[in-house]
């Protein structure tokens, strides 16, 4: 099932809306943290599959701790910039886009006969 939803979810990668506004924004976050919450749960599985194999057929014990760590510090490392961005939301900092399309209509308003700069 996870598998599912990683391959719809796929598309949710920070350049997909890169000039969008917070609602495309909020929407784009939203939809990381589905598929981030389906890769973890994808990872896991992994996870809990390899370190039984290596336990049950080679006898290594350290196996499952092994990666459950690697699991852990994969689903952190892709997790990161998901936390990042949401931070950045709730600071209020304006996206990417946003600040160069206000310089560009300030240059185009500063352009108009009449118009002084303030």
């Amino acid at each position: 099932m996870n598998l599912i939803g990683l391959f719809f979810f796929h598309d949710a990668d920070p350049h997909h809306f890169e000039d969008s506004g917070p609602k495309e924004e909020a929407s784009k976050d939203a939809m990381r943290g589905v598929f981030l919450h389906a890769l973890a749960d994808s990872l896991g599985s992994l996870g809990v599959i390899i370190s039984t194999i290596l336990v049950k057929y080679y006898d290594i014990t350290m196996a499952d701790p092994i990666c459950s760590f690697l699991v852990a510090a994969m689903i952190l490392a892709s997790s990161i910039p998901y936390i990042k961005s949401t931070a950045l939301q709730l600071l209020l900092y304006a996206p990417r886009g946003l600040k160069k399309r206000l310089m560009a209509s300030k240059e185009a308003i500063l352009s108009v006969k009449g118009v002084k700069h303030c």
